[in-house]
């Protein structure tokens, strides 16, 4: 599945990934939204560089669709500025942008 949105600019086209448990996100994940689904809490973790090199530029949204409450961590040696994690089932995405190596931003 895929959703556009841009603000302000050209459609960008995201896959949408559906999670069910915690997990690590994968290079695979870059410029996707992941839906947690679940009705258990989890928590998905943003890895060194070092362990998944994403590009600089990196986007990746996050949506709680269950009752479960979704977690967005950084691993040990990563900048997270802001908290990422949704606030509440189906309120809008929240998302991330790596504006440097080990370094993401919330907004």
């Amino acid at each position: 599945m895929t959703s556009s949105f841009n603000p302000g600019g050209s459609p960008v086209t995201l896959q949408i990934v559906s999670v069910t448990a915690s997990k690590t996100l994968a290079l695979s994940d870059a410029n996707t939204e992941q839906d947690y689904n679940s009705t258990s809490a989890g928590t998905i973790t943003i890895d060194t560089n070092a362990t998944v090199a994403f590009p600089v530029g990196t986007v990746i949204s996050f949506r709680q669709i269950g009752t479960g409450a979704l977690t967005v961590a950084a691993a040990a040696g990563v900048t997270l500025n802001g908290t990422a994690s949704p606030s509440a089932q189906y309120t809008p995405s929240t998302t991330i942008t790596q504006t440097a190596t080990d370094v993401w931003c919330v907004g």
